[in-house]
């Protein structure tokens, strides 16, 4: 309790930082006071206890901030309940204002219509006060942030800028729907309805959290649904990008302005850094909301009053107690699964919490799948009870209770025997090994020797007694063959090991019987580094399959590991398999807690199924892949730089650029922290990078990547892995030259990397992506026949592998190639082979736009430029228009010499002369001097320039080449 003595304020009582009342009574009774009495008052209650002065430090400093943040609105007293009537038909930019929709912490929101540009389009404009020039800035990166976030959930920004009375605004897309928590009450929404709506909301934060963006305002108010049930998210107005500094700063840890108290996150309440964990703190509190029909903390008095209670607030009680015993949802349907999971997102500190709104979603969708949850781990009884809700039907319960009662006894003597054994076996390991290490010390003949001796070679000395010695004793000799081939396998030496491995299966067969789950375990082993002989990999497996077929263990986390060893054997031979292996795969090992394991069957799945052509839809995967390893091994961790960088891989190809630049480099981060400059890993990540850039028509950029990882290639020799790497940057220093404009360099580096695929990998997913490279690079040479031939040999392989065609890529290699020798019905009917392009997605657009551009191309060369024309203008604008018109630059240069093309065909040399010099300058910015699409386009605009009224000009830029 609190009194007041001659020296101001004292604590009678010691107090906890859980001591919420007290922490809120002394606030109350310092801000009583006046401002200037406060510290010394403060320095003697809190004497002794410098956690709590700081806390009251920084609760007193959000209480006296001069911008008044949690208490204002930005429009003055009243901005909220009313508008200014003046306002309605005024024009804004383009727009004209129709009626007052609300407003929001930062803005009036008004109906819109746009009045210029020859089409009609409502729009929800966000009209923002007049404030200062950092605020300013902040509402310009607020626009560019908006504006580069693209998904069904979030309400898309069109147009910003500021008026001339230096009033800012936004034009976003105008969402008709009632609020998150309105929409269910009205509906009488059951819990399985209102988790799919919230599910909704959290996979768009998720999308924009892989972007580096996080919300800072997420509640129901912000969550509208339409009438046909999709959620969507509005108001990124206090969004940030986490790394928006140079160089990849650490988050501003400014105070927020204008944000909700009852649904911000401590960090935000006492100034603590800002990230992904704080929007799943506010998802948690809205997931409450939504649940329990009310708030976790009653609201009383002002905003900041009601921010200091959260701070000082104990945890809330859960929405199961929550729950209004007369509401729509009962109390037991929150009980136990739902409670943990909001508990869990709602945590004060931010690192106890979900890491981002992934894995808040997975865990509610493990919930509806009756599966356990992540934020109930390690209660035994817990997943027994979800293992049953599962197979039910397959269950007496009964029967199940009295077989436990009669086993019990028979079970404890087994258990009592098989520890005694387990504790020998542990203590004849340690002394094994505390005498191998005695070779390193100084009792031996070489003390300075001994000490010299390396791991590895405490490796070899351990191996080779463990072959001469143990024979008495083969349990303790089959632990220590597992243990010793586990450490070679550290260390990458699958040859040395696999003689370990070997004896191990052998006397597994000898202990353990033929249908023992121990001889299966060590059969997974063994094949896991014969994966180099694929047939005597696939019969290891074939015989541990086998096993636990007749074991019928479908479910372990040892079937897991058999699938996916399977996939990986199979997947560049066999990419469907692999698919099916590793989906099965991840299937059995999500039913445990988060695992390296789980996390390699993740990434198998994403690459599995970006080979089959479907990289969108691999991304998802790959993003729980990186998620899970986290969770399972912490950041950083051996794996995490290989998962990081098939992330980026990945999302490159799917076109999803930002996303795969940012993961790439966070990949290689991790990889140059925690290895030698020349590791594998460091290679395949520059390598990788070079490809994503050279994917979002960086090819320049691209080339320097491709070097540095060519420079900093193991020997080919050196196994297996640097082989593959190998070919890996052979062929992507490949693509970078075509790209960037260097054909004769790029034939060189695939013709290698084709060489060296038909050893390492004939017939499999390696060699045929070599062969598009060296296809590629011939065709931008003009050898046309040659080209043919490798786009034949691919399209052969790739149906062999289960990928019939057409692909694309070929198909359009091919159609240049014909039209180039002037084979115009062949080009015609391979193009119309192929099958038409679904989905909506980036990569989805982009394939649209290059079968634009080849529409054009084979209507020019038909003879009717007119249709060229318009089809390769068409093309080229909407190119301009898309959101990944940054990434499109080489087509919109591609679109205007095409159309330069029809128009110098149709007799418009001045306006071909315009199209030509735009697309030369713009190809300039892109290729190397010594391209030959620029010099294509020197020569089509001299030629355009000649038949117009500049000859001279036309004249010099020729000879300039």
């Amino acid at each position: 309790m609190l009194r007041r003595g001659a020296g101001g304020l004292a604590w009678n009582l010691p107090m906890t930082q859980s001591d919420g009342q007290g922490v809120h009574a002394l606030l109350e009774q310092l801000l009583a006071l006046p401002p200037a009495q406060r510290q010394a008052a403060l320095a003697r209650a809190c004497s002794g206890r410098p956690d709590l002065l700081e806390r009251l430090q920084r609760l007193l400093a959000l209480a006296e901030g001069d911008d008044g943040f949690l208490d204002r609105s930005p429009f003055g007293e009243g901005a909220a309940q009313e508008a200014d009537p003046r306002t309605p038909g005024r024009v804004v930019g383009p727009y004209r204002l129709l009626r007052w929709l609300g407003a929001g912490g930062m803005a009036q929101v008004w109906l819109a219509e746009r009045i210029a540009g020859g089409f009609r389009q409502q729009v929800a404009i966000k009209l923002i006060a007049q404030m200062p020039d950092p605020l300013q800035g902040r509402l310009s990166a607020e626009r560019d942030i908006l504006a580069s976030l693209v998904h069904p959930g979030i309400a898309r920004l069109y147009d910003g800028g500021v008026t001339d009375e230096g009033l800012a605004w936004m034009a976003m897309e105008y969402v008709q729907g009632q609020d998150l928590v309105s929409w269910c009450q009205a509906r009488h929404s059951g819990v399985a309805e209102r988790l799919a709506l919230f599910l909704q909301v959290c996979d768009a934060v998720a999308y924009a959290h892989t972007r580096l963006v996080v919300h800072r305002d997420i509640k129901p108010a912000n969550i509208l649904v339409t009438d046909d049930g999709q959620a969507r998210l509005l108001d990124f107005g206090l969004a940030r990008l986490l790394e928006d500094a140079p160089g990849g700063a650490a988050p501003s840890t400014t105070r927020t302005l204008q944000l909700s108290p009852s649904y911000a996150a401590p960090e935000q309440l006492d100034g603590g850094l800002v990230g992904t964990a704080t929007d799943v703190y506010a998802l948690g509190v809205t997931l409450y909301e939504l649940l329990a029909g009310r708030l976790p903390w009653a609201l009383q008095g002002s905003a900041l009053a009601t921010a200091v209670r959260r701070l000082a607030a104990a945890e809330p009680p859960p929405p199961s107690r929550a729950v209004a015993a007369d509401g729509l949802i009962p109390s037991r349907a929150l009980r136990g699964d739902l409670d943990a999971i909001v508990a869990r997102a709602m945590r004060p500190a931010a690192e106890q919490r979900y890491p981002d709104a992934r894995a808040l979603a997975e865990d509610i969708r493990r919930h509806l799948e009756h599966r356990p949850v992540l934020a109930r781990a390690g209660a035994r009884s817990y997943q027994a009870r979800r293992y049953v809700r599962r197979h039910w039907r397959g269950l007496a319960l009964v029967g199940v209770a009295f077989l436990a009662l009669g086993t019990g006894l028979v079970t404890l003597a087994w258990q009592e025997r098989r520890t005694e054994r387990e504790a020998q076996r542990a203590a004849a390991m340690q002394a094994f090994m505390v005498d191998l290490f005695r070779t390193n010390t100084s009792r031996q003949a070489d003390p300075v020797r001994a000490r010299q001796t390396t791991a590895r070679e405490l490796l070899d000395i351990g191996a080779a007694r463990i072959q001469s010695e143990l024979d008495q004793a083969p349990e303790n000799k089959l632990a220590l063959l597992r243990l010793f081939g586990n450490l070679y396998d550290e260390f990458a030496l699958s040859a040395e090991q696999l003689p370990m491995r070997q004896q191990a299966v052998a006397l597994s067969r000898q202990l353990y019987g033929p249908d023992s789950v121990e001889l299966a375990s060590d059969l997974i082993a063994q094949a896991r580094i014969s994966f180099s002989d694929h047939d005597q990999a696939e019969a290891l497996l074939a015989q541990a399959r086998a096993i636990l077929d007749r074991q019928g263990d479908t479910r372990s986390q040892l079937r897991g590991r058999l699938l996916i060893a399977s996939a990986t054997n199979n997947y560049t031979n066999d990419p469907g398999r692999a698919l099916d292996d590793a989906t099965q795969a991840v299937a059995v090992l999500s039913a445990y807690p988060p695992s390296s394991e789980l996390a390699r069957a993740l990434q198998l799945q994403g690459v599995a199924t970006a080979y089959r052509g479907k990289t969108a839809e691999a991304v998802p995967a790959l993003r729980r892949s990186v998620q899970v390893s986290i969770q399972a091994d912490g950041d950083p961790n051996p794996a995490l730089a290989g998962y990081y960088i098939q992330l980026g891989e990945t999302e490159s190809y799917a076109y999803e650029h930002a996303a795969a630049e940012a993961d790439l480099r966070r990949g290689i981060q991790r990889a140059e922290d925690s290895t030698a400059e020349n590791d594998l890993a460091l290679v395949r990540a520059r390598a990788t990078l070079a490809v994503a850039l050279v994917n979002a028509d960086r090819a320049r950029e691209g080339l320097v990547e491709a070097a540095l990882a060519r420079a900093a290639a193991p020997p080919q020799d050196s196994g297996p892995e640097a082989l593959f790497l190998t070919i890996h940057t052979l062929s992507t220093s490949s693509r970078a030259k075509v790209r960037a404009g260097d054909p004769a360099a790029a034939l060189i580096d695939a013709r290698q990397a084709v060489r060296l695929a038909r050893q390492a990998d004939p017939g499999g997913t390696v060699l045929t992506s070599s062969l598009q490279r060296e296809a590629e690079a011939l065709v931008e040479l003009g050898r046309y026949d040659e080209a043919r031939q490798r786009l034949d040999e691919c399209d052969r392989l790739m149906d062999a592998l289960g990928t019939p065609g057409p692909n694309d890529f070929n198909m359009l290699q091919r159609v240049r190639a014909l039209l180039a020798q002037g084979q115009l019905a062949q080009a015609q009917a391979g193009y119309a082979s192929l099958k038409p392009i679904s989905g909506q997605g980036p990569k989805a657009q982009t394939r649209r736009l290059q079968r634009a551009l080849t529409e054009a191309e084979l209507a020019l060369a038909g003879g009717d430029a007119a249709d060229a024309a318009r089809r390769a203008h068409a093309a080229t604008e909407a190119a301009r228009a898309s959101t990944l018109a940054p990434f499109l630059r080489s087509m919109i240069a591609d679109g205007q010499l095409l159309e330069g093309r029809a128009a110098l065909a149709q007799g418009d040399a001045a306006g071909a002369a315009r199209l030509l010099d735009a697309s030369l300058a713009l190809r300039r910015t892109l290729d190397l001097p010594q391209s030959p699409r620029i010099a294509q386009a020197q020569q089509l605009l001299a030629q355009a320039r000649r038949k117009s009224s500049a000859p001279g000009k036309g004249t010099r830029l020729a000879l300039q080449r």
